[in-house]
């Protein structure tokens, strides 16, 4: 039966209410707008994990953040510090999602298909057919666009 993380407050005497695993790997987020943003995940814990990167979010947001293996935790943002928050999971991880995060189906960091060039021009990059199935086109519709010719005059005369 999953218990709402709040119910486990940490020790009175500072430490933590469960130990952390160190992690350091890529994840997205998503704050309260659903924004994706690549960050890193430092650490995890069965209630929480600790989330580099640059966020613009306020104490007690709604967010969430992938964990590969897992799924997609929905949390609340607990502490922000310098290029670093830390969320608390809405519902706990079980012991095993926690041994599964992060060691199966790897999260692909979000990328632009865009390329800057220089002075300023921007190109969109496009998938192409390889060199020799374009010269096949353009030869195969000369071809046939000739044939087209060749049979329009000889109907003419």
């Amino acid at each position: 039966m999953l218990t709402s993380a709040a119910q486990n407050v940490a020790p009175s005497d500072g430490r933590r209410a469960d130990d952390r695993q160190p992690v350091d790997r890529p994840s997205t987020f998503r704050d309260q707008h659903g924004a994706p943003q690549n960050v890193t995940v430092e650490d995890l814990s069965r209630l929480g994990c600790k989330i580099a990167g640059e966020f613009a979010v306020q104490p007690n947001s709604q967010v969430t953040i992938g964990l590969p293996g897992v799924g997609v935790a929905q949390a609340r943002v607990v502490r922000i510090v310098p290029g670093a928050i830390g969320v608390e999971f809405l519902h706990p991880l079980s012991p095993t999602d926690l041994d599964t995060a992060f060691r199966q189906s790897p999260v692909h960091a979000l990328q632009a298909q865009i390329m800057v060039a220089n002075a300023g021009d921007v190109h969109v990059h496009e998938d192409r057919w390889p060199g020799a199935a374009r010269i096949g086109v353009i030869a195969g519709g000369s071809v046939l666009l000739w044939g087209a010719i060749i049979a329009t005059v000889r109907g003419l005369f």
